[in-house]
């Protein structure tokens, strides 16, 4: 496990029978460690993954573009970053390269490899997975709660629900 998070993203590994998680942090519970609970700052690990399925970037311009996005609850620290950066590296699913900065030291440039991608695809069926669950949660506690197909998140009937004595 990571310090300052619960655990980078074994979740798809854990759930393919890949036992410890792919970084060999161990897991913690599935998606990223804490992502049963509900903390979108276990989106860090993936969204590491797809940042660099967009582009190659150093270490800084990654932070920036985590920074950027909004379903990254809390930022790690900087180290914790790194942390993954390297174990990314050594499980083969990132490698790096050296360019030479602009008038300073040479940058370690990042970029996906194909085992990388492959993992990241992984994440994304979990996390569709992980959305439909949590959708049917929401409306069978809405219905348990005597609102039939409500849908708290914006405040409109869900498709098909109806309300007693609604003929429609």
């Amino acid at each position: 496990m990571f310090e300052g998070d619960q655990g980078p993203g074994p979740g798809p590994g854990r759930a393919l029978g890949r036992g410890r998680g792919r970084c060999g942090c161990g897991g913690g519970g599935g998606m990223g460690g804490g992502f049963g609970g509900g903390r979108s700052d276990s989106l860090v690990f993936p969204s590491l993954l797809l940042s660099l399925q967009q582009s190659p970037c150093h270490g800084y311009e990654l932070m920036e573009k985590l920074e950027r996005m909004s379903f990254v609850a809390a930022l790690p620290d900087p180290a914790v970053v790194y942390r993954y950066l390297r174990r990314l590296e050594e499980e083969g699913m990132v490698e790096s390269r050296l360019e030479p900065g602009q008038g300073g030291p040479a940058r370690k440039v990042y970029s996906l490899t194909v085992e990388g991608e492959s993992y990241l695809q992984a994440w994304v069926i979990r996390l569709r997975k992980q959305k439909n669950d949590l959708e049917t949660f929401l409306k069978t506690a809405g219905e348990t709660a005597g609102e039939p197909g409500r849908d708290e998140t914006i405040g409109e009937q869900t498709p098909g629900a109806q309300h007693a004595g609604d003929d429609r």
